[in-house]
């Protein structure tokens, strides 16, 4: 990687690609309902990265990527309020140190587009909600602050909103619901600026991202790269495109009978190699 270009990092976003999610009793998330009623269908366990995760990292080195950002699923974490799973934290561990060994950079997400069931589907508009949402980004912070550079408290604030509150693509499914969506937004922001109010994770929180289509034409990647600043990092969505309803738009990579193949065109991850 060039020392005057950004970082490049590729997302690994937990609900789409780990499996095991709102099946049975796997980890239940905002989507079971709505899954369970077959109003939207859910992921799959076809990529099934929570037990191969090391091997999508192998994949990732070869490409050139400088780093990952993986989202760490709340839902998975605290099943039940008040209940954490020190297995699953042990398991994202063991992945974000896999990924520095091989000299990958590391960052983690905490919100992305799914939540715990048990905070409702409208948790956004739940005063209750914002302490809770606090401390659990806050115990990622502080039980993963050694493996990574950087914390991503939401991925995509105003989508999150957005798609749950205007367009009804997502919990709670609300469509032109403007002023749910101001107060959802008022009480997002409480909470990055409780996290900000924090002298320990306010590092973590420093650094500067933007996020793009994993595959894109290489003319635009280039055009991506000249425009963003050496010390920002650009995040490619996503390593493995995934399945269900937060399924990336596409990926740089796809399992072929057994193995982690490249998908993405030739030209583009020259480029990512450069």
């Amino acid at each position: 990687m060039m020392s005057n270009r950004p970082v490049l990092f590729a997302t690994l976003d937990g609900y789409s690609v780990e499996g095991g999610f709102d099946e049975g009793s796997q980890p239940s998330t905002c989507f079971r309902a709505a899954t369970a009623l077959g109003q939207i269908e859910g992921p799959s366990s076809v990529n099934g990265l929570w037990t191969d995760f090391e091997r999508v990292l192998d994949a990732a080195v070869e490409i050139g990527l400088g780093g990952i950002r993986l989202t760490m699923e709340w839902a998975r974490l605290e099943p039940y309020r008040g209940e954490f799973d020190s297995e699953a934290l042990s398991r994202y561990r063991k992945v974000l140190s896999y990924a520095r060994t091989l000299g990958l950079r590391t960052a983690v997400a905490t919100i992305d587009a799914t939540w715990p069931s048990w905070l409702g589907p409208e948790a956004w508009l739940l005063p209750w909600v914002a302490p809770l949402a606090t401390q659990h980004i806050a115990r990622i912070g502080n039980e993963c602050g050694d493996l990574v550079e950087y914390l991503v408290p939401f991925v995509d604030a105003e989508g999150l909103v957005t798609r749950g509150f205007i367009t009804e693509k997502t919990p709670p499914f609300r469509r032109g619901a403007v002023a749910d969506a101001h107060s959802a937004r008022r009480q997002i922001a409480v909470i990055e600026r409780e996290l900000r109010a924090d002298d320990t994770l306010r590092e973590l929180l420093r650094p500067r991202h933007r996020d793009v289509p994993a595959v894109i034409p290489a003319s635009a990647m280039r055009e991506v790269l000249d425009s963003t600043a050496a010390n920002e990092q650009i995040h490619l969505r996503s390593l493995v495109r995934g399945s269900g309803p937060t399924a990336s738009a596409s990926g740089l990579l796809e399992r072929r009978n057994g193995v982690w193949v490249t998908v993405a065109p030739s030209e583009l991850i020259e480029l990512l190699r450069s």
